[in-house]
């Protein structure tokens, strides 16, 4: 039996100012650290085996955090990492321009597929590279204890594997909140998501 543990990174200096990350960096705040130790001691008796993480430096930083008790292997891939925003990345939020009736991102999480900023990354491009790191993950690592370090909509999409793309664009998964998925043979249980109860008090 497989378990997929999957998270999204500590809060950002970004996330807290509104800006849009994407591939560009932002550090982690004391809350976003003190949320990955949070969820390292949670998970410290699961016996993560090995760690896949986005490489980048929001989500390394996480993933390094949480590895420190058992030193835990970890592999960065360029296929977890954010969705490009392309020219929007850094902007704030609020000032996004119009597409249609909604602003940019507004557009993306009402389902929106092809909508992207030059030289960004719709969401249809996130699911190729995403499911296909997945699909690879599950295939070369089974009957271990699996964690993936990621971001808020690329975890959104590989979420979306086991359930419904459109639904799992209207949610929003915390930061450093834990889904743990087991694969018994070809069937995938859900048997928590977007806990974030380790963190409620920070």
């Amino acid at each position: 039996m497989t378990t997929l543990f999957l998270t999204r990174h500590g809060e950002t200096e970004w996330n807290i100012a509104g800006r849009l990350q994407g591939s560009k960096d932002s550090p982690l705040t004391e809350r976003g650290l003190n949320q990955a130790k949070s969820l390292r001691d949670r998970l410290k008796n699961e016996k993560i085996d090995i760690i896949y993480a986005s490489p980048i430096k929001r989500a390394l930083d996480t993933a390094k955090i949480i590895s420190e008790p058992n030193n835990t292997p970890i592999v960065t891939c360029d296929e977890l990492k954010e969705i490009g925003f392309g020219e929007y990345e850094g902007k704030y939020i609020k000032d996004l321009p119009k597409v249609g009736e909604n602003n940019f991102l507004e557009e993306m999480f009402s389902g929106n597929h092809e909508v992207k900023g030059t030289d960004g990354e719709t969401l249809l491009d996130v699911k190729n590279r995403t499911f296909k790191k997945l699909e690879s993950i599950l295939e070369n690592e089974k009957d271990k204890n699996i964690l993936i370090v990621t971001h808020g909509m690329a975890l959104k999409v590989i979420m979306s594997y086991f359930t419904e793309f459109e639904r799992e664009l209207k949610g929003v998964y915390g930061q450093a909140s834990l889904t743990k998925i087991v694969r018994d043979k070809d069937n995938f249980n859900i048997l928590s998501k977007n806990d974030r109860s380790h963190t409620e008090n920070l």
